[in-house]
This record gives C-alpha cells, structure tokens and sequence, in this order.
C-alpha cells in the first residue's frame, strides 16, 4: 500500500507478491500484482479549494468540460524467474500484463489539426493493454568482472512496439571500488493517434502529438562507480558505501540530457 502525489493528483497503489526459491537456492520464481487508483482533478494545493476541483486544461481551451470521467485505473501483474545456470552463469525473464481504463490522455496537451484553425484538447482511448517482457543473462568473466546483458520487448493496442538492449560491465577494480559502464538503447514504433503539429484530421477520433508516443530512438551511456567504506560514523550508524552515477541520454528528436546520481547508504546498528 501507499500514497503518491504528482502535480497535484494522488496515486493510491495497492499489492500483494508471493515468491519461492528451490531447495539450493538455484530456482526463484515470483509474482505481483498491482492496483494504481489515479484522480486527475487539480486544486487539493490551491488555498481557495484544498480539494480536488477541476481538470487542467490549456488557457484557451478552458471554457469546454472537454472529459466527463477524472480518474484512471491501473492493473499490473509482474512474473520473474530466476535460474542459475552454473557458477559462472545467471539468466532471468519477466513477463509482464498492464491493463489501464479511464482518462488515459493528458488533459493539458494541445492538438492541432490541419485545416488551420481547429484545436483540441489530446483525445486517447479509455482502455490500454501493455505486454512486455524482459529478458536477463549474466556472466561472471574472472574474479573481478561480470557482463549484465538485458533486452526487453514491448507491446501495446496503441500500435507501440519496442525493443530496449542494455548492457552493463561491473568491474571491481580493487576490494572497495567497482566501475560500472553502462550502454543502453532504445527503439520504438509510433503509435497509431500520433500525428505531428497540424497534421491531424479534424475527422480523426482519438489524435495525440505527444512525442513520447511518436517513432523514436534513444541511447544511454554512462558510468557509475561504488566504493564501500564500512566505517562508523555516527553513535548507532556506520557508512557502507558512496555511489556516484554519470550518464548522457539523447533522443532521436533532439531531446538530450546529462544525469547525476549519488548515493549514500547508512546502516543503522543494534545495540
């Protein structure tokens, strides 16, 4: 269970998860399904409401009650197994079925459609089934080194197909440091109410020209590195490691951007 707030709307999640392993330990299977419970009415921050009040619709388009539903639904069941191959071999696969139901489009995004006049509010349908699956193989290569390789395919009935490789090479460079370059790459398909600006037509009946649903690549590729103190350093705490995370991600429409991540991981001590 939990709560989440995103620009202003609440996400009630609720789960259950079972998992096995075999007698060795050599096996593991699990499974999970998830409940989202999204409203999408603004005003629970705004001083004059402190409730939810209203969809968020562009300036100019305010004066339409464009959507007479205000929440979605989200049902996600996620399967994992587990195998050791050998002592130097791993492999794992993740089938994975979404069903979503409700006001699937983004209240705010605009559309433009081709005769030059007409503007909408983006119109999606009320229901997405996704089917991905995802497939892990790890090789220890020596003492200090191990090949994580990861594809995943995707699907959905917006028309998306995807394919996403990954590949990333720990190396422990020393008992305490690990350097981890990581190569990733994505590809998709657009979806079939993608059109670009004004180039809907005024006849369609679901329209989009949200990119994240357009035809895309993009590729990842950064590096990370972990250095593991084990050192106390409060009265009931001790320091296990300092990670730090660069990575540059670039889009196939332009869009770039340069990520940094740190982390800082504490052990609280008993007694």
């Amino acid at each position: 269970d939990g709560l989440a707030l995103e620009s202003d709307y609440p996400s009630v999640p609720v789960g259950v998860s079972v998992s096995h392993d075999n007698t060795d330990h050599s096996r593991q299977w699990s499974a999970s399904l998830q409940y989202f419970y999204d409203d999408l009415r603004w005003g629970r921050f705004d001083p004059d409401y402190y409730a939810p009040e209203t969809l968020v619709y562009p300036s100019e388009l305010r004066d339409t009650a464009w959507f007479n539903i205000y929440t979605r639904q989200s049902y996600n069941l996620n399967l994992a197994l587990y195998q050791v191959v050998n002592q130097r071999m791993q492999f794992a696969v993740f089938p994975e079925l979404v069903y979503q139901k409700g006001l699937l489009s983004t209240p705010f995004h605009r559309v433009y459609f081709n005769d030059g006049s007409t503007l909408k509010v983006e119109n999606l349908p009320r229901e997405r089934w996704k089917f991905p699956i995802g497939l892990q193989f790890n090789v220890f290569v020596g003492r200090n080194t191990i090949i994580r390789s990861y594809y995943r395919f995707y699907h959905d009935n917006f028309g998306i197909t995807g394919h996403t490789i990954q590949l990333e090479v720990p190396v422990k460079t020393s008992p305490q440091l690990t350097l981890s370059p990581l190569l990733r790459f994505y590809t998709q398909t657009g979806a079939k109410y993608f059109r670009p600006y004004k180039e809907h037509n005024i006849n369609d009946a679901f329209y989009t020209s949200d990119y994240d649903l357009s035809r895309f690549n993009s590729y990842k590729t950064g590096i990370s590195a972990r250095y593991a103190l084990m050192k106390p350093m409060f009265r009931h705490y001790s320091f296990q490691e300092i990670g730090l995370r660069y990575a540059f991600y670039k889009r196939s429409d332009q869009l770039s951007a340069h990520m940094v991540s740190l982390l800082l991981d504490f052990k609280h001590n008993k007694g």
